[in-house]
């Protein structure tokens, strides 16, 4: 039987940056395809590539052996193509009946006439029926009558998917449905996806937790910044060495090992957070999250997408505002402060997307860096001298920098926008810098570099919080390591402790393994 559809060469650009890459799979009636990877990787881009929300550069997707390209998203739909979104996407003043409703309604042309003829009667019957009928299976049918602004996050995560299997497609694309859901809910979750795939309904599926991807999917497609890198069926994807870097990383040389003896870090607290619950909407983010900095130590934190480390460091630079626990800086207590208050203290964050000012040069975007440390007046005509000299030091770390000092923030490449949003953040000479997966897009090469740079920051006194996926590349700078999974700390101690066992368990691979 020949495949529903196929994706040949998908390929994706932004300016010089592949989003996606030579992207090549199929799909057939009934079958479950998982799309995995890092941050990044190009997950959503190629659902857009599918809907036709945006236009791939290279390649073609065939559904039922008809050609996608410059259909419109509204035409792709009505050939039997549903999703759901990453962000939510209900109208939250409707009603849950209602919201599924518009999905059976909005792909029967025919009825529609007849209902516009008919005044409507009949197929308003016949659409509550079926919208009831799906709620049903989706155990929402207590909640039909309540606006979809009341539900919680979890469940507005099951309308949106009801709402996309009332269009009866034949290709269902869910963007990481599970997330914000609980334990219940996601094992909800994993059977109806079972279920729909029992009744010849292909789906594809991106997700992060690779138990529940390895427990149920037929074949698993791997990206790392928009190339596929594995794909086939689970047991052989888990086993491919690339799917091992992609999660885990490379080995670093033997030179940027260190041997950290227990008690050799006691050093004094610098910051300390103590039982953070933090939500992100309805979704509780950080569920009692402890943590301790010491002065010039340098911690990462690992852990697999979704786990509440970008919600962590935003809610010590406060940028969210915990509804439970404490933070404090030293002897101040900075629990709910603002951004700007929390930084004047000493605290800088490099964001995960470097938030760079891309038509100023290298130097305007460090020298904004250093505002708080100008006064407003003394920044107008020449920059101050200090102001200079601290760029000076910049160079000196990242010497790249001080060759592109000119040139357009934007025309960088990946590497050199990363080193320049690092430095950048420490044009304010902070006291803690903590930065949002700082490896994301780079070369390795590049990664082992910025590492090394962070490394020498916190021995020459500058305490660093580095949220970093690739486990491998961060535990040989750390002085200690923390686990995050589902805004819980899992795991906590001193790099060397940390085996490969361990990290496997933590990014949900130790359910693979034992078939949970």
């Amino acid at each position: 039987m020949a495949p529903i559809l196929v994706a040949k060469n998908l390929t994706k650009r932004y300016g010089g940056i592949y989003a996606l890459r030579n992207c090549n799979f199929e799909v057939n009636n009934g079958e479950i395809i998982a799309v995995i990877g890092p941050n990044g990787a190009g997950k959503s881009t190629l659902l857009n590539c599918i809907t036709g929300l945006v236009r791939p550069d290279e390649g073609e997707v065939l559904l039922n052996n008809r050609s996608l390209a410059n259909l419109q998203p509204h035409r792709i739909a009505e050939l039997g193509i549903a999703r759901t979104f990453q962000n939510i996407n209900l109208f939250s003043e409707l009603t849950v009946l209602q919201n599924v409703q518009i999905g059976i309604a909005s792909f029967r042309k025919i009825e529609f006439w007849k209902a516009l003829l008919t005044g409507g009667k009949g197929i308003g019957r016949r659409a509550e029926s079926e919208a009831r009928a799906m709620l049903q299976r989706f155990g929402l049918e207590s909640l039909a009558d309540v606006p979809a602004r009341h539900l919680s996050f979890g469940q507005q995560r099951l309308v949106e998917m009801a709402r996309a299997l009332s269009q009866q497609p034949k290709l269902l694309l869910l963007d990481e449905p599970a997330s914000g859901l609980n334990r219940g809910e996601r094992e909800r979750l994993l059977e109806l996806l079972v279920d729909i795939s029992r009744q010849g309904i292909a789906v594809i599926w991106i997700e992060h937790d690779l138990g529940s991807v390895m427990k149920v999917a037929h074949k698993v497609v791997v990206l790392e910044f928009g190339e596929q890198i594995c794909y086939g069926e689970p047991e052989e994807v888990q086993k491919d060495p690339k799917f091992i870097k992609a999660y885990l990383g490379t080995e670093k040389a033997s030179h940027f090992n260190r041997t950290i003896e227990p008690g050799s870090q006691q050093k004094e607290p610098l910051l300390i957070a103590q039982d953070l619950h933090t939500y992100r909407g309805t979704v509780r983010a950080l569920n009692g999250v402890s943590l301790r900095i010491g002065e010039s130590e340098l911690v990462a934190i690992i852990g697999p997408n979704g786990a509440g480390k970008s919600t962590l460091l935003g809610t010590l630079a406060g940028q969210f505002r915990p509804r439970q626990g404490r933070v404090q800086f030293r002897d101040v207590s900075i629990t709910g402060l603002p951004p700007e208050s929390v930084h004047r203290l000493g605290i800088t964050l490099v964001p995960e997307r470097r938030g760079l000012f891309p038509t100023m040069t290298v130097e305007e975007n460090l020298m904004l860096g250093a505002y708080t440390e100008v006064p407003f007046m003394r920044s107008l005509g020449l920059p101050p001298k200090e102001v200079m000299e601290q760029c000076e030091k910049m160079y000196t770390l990242f010497p790249r920098l001080k060759e592109r000092r000119k040139q357009l923030a934007g025309t960088l490449s990946g590497g050199e926008q990363q080193m320049l949003a690092v430095a950048r953040g420490l044009m304010a000479e902070p006291v803690l810098l903590m930065l949002d997966e700082p490896s994301l897009g780079l070369a390795e090469k590049l990664v082992e570099q910025l590492f090394e740079a962070l490394r020498r920051l916190a021995d020459q006194g500058t305490a660093v919080l580095l949220v970093e996926q690739n486990a491998r590349a961060a535990l040989p700078i750390a002085d200690r390591v923390v686990g995050l999974d589902r805004g819980t700390v899992r795991y906590e101690g001193l790099p060397n402790e940390f085996g490969e066992d361990e990290i496997l368990h933590l990014y949900n691979a130790r359910s693979i393994e034992m078939g949970i």
